[in-house]
């Protein structure tokens, strides 16, 4: 990387199709299920990957968003009876799964194996695995931003 104040155009290009990308794939990721969107979805996908107690701060950190994102999201699918809270200690609220979630998790993983099949049918198995290591150096980028941001960014 080039320490000049010139920026890269290909970067400039990276991130801005990465958001559109994101943009994209939420809004026809919303359109394959008409009872939970993208962000309540993967909300239910990260609480049926694991078996551990996950409470919103957890979650936020898994999803990479806010705790007050997150239990937007969450007050959605309890309202919908996918989900239900618990209270834990010093405050912490944890979430678990109804059968509701459980259920729908099953009917919608089929759409997303076809979704998947579909979006990478043009891959090549190795070209998985650098998209991977890329999207890993990637997000080591984006760590060292955020402490940038924490500790102020001209400093």
């Amino acid at each position: 990387m080039s320490k000049s104040n010139k920026i890269d155009p290909k970067m400039q290009e990276i991130v801005t199709r990465l958001f559109i990308l994101q943009n994209k794939l939420q809004t026809v990721g919303n359109q394959l299920q008409d009872n939970v969107t993208m962000k309540q979805y993967m909300l239910i996908s990260l609480l049926q990957a694991t078996n551990e107690p996950n409470n919103l701060s957890i979650l936020a950190q898994k999803m990479g968003s806010s705790r007050q994102n997150v239990k937007k999201v969450a007050q959605s699918l309890a309202k919908k009876e996918y989900i239900r809270f618990k209270s834990g200690k010093q405050n912490a609220i944890f979430i678990e799964l109804t059968e509701k979630a459980l259920a729908c998790e099953k009917r919608t993983r089929e759409i997303e194996r076809l979704t998947l099949e579909t979006l990478f049918q043009s891959f090549e198995t190795a070209e998985l695995s650098q998209l991977l290591t890329f999207f890993e150096k990637l997000s080591q980028g984006v760590a060292q931003v955020e402490n940038k941001v924490k500790k102020g960014i001209n400093k």
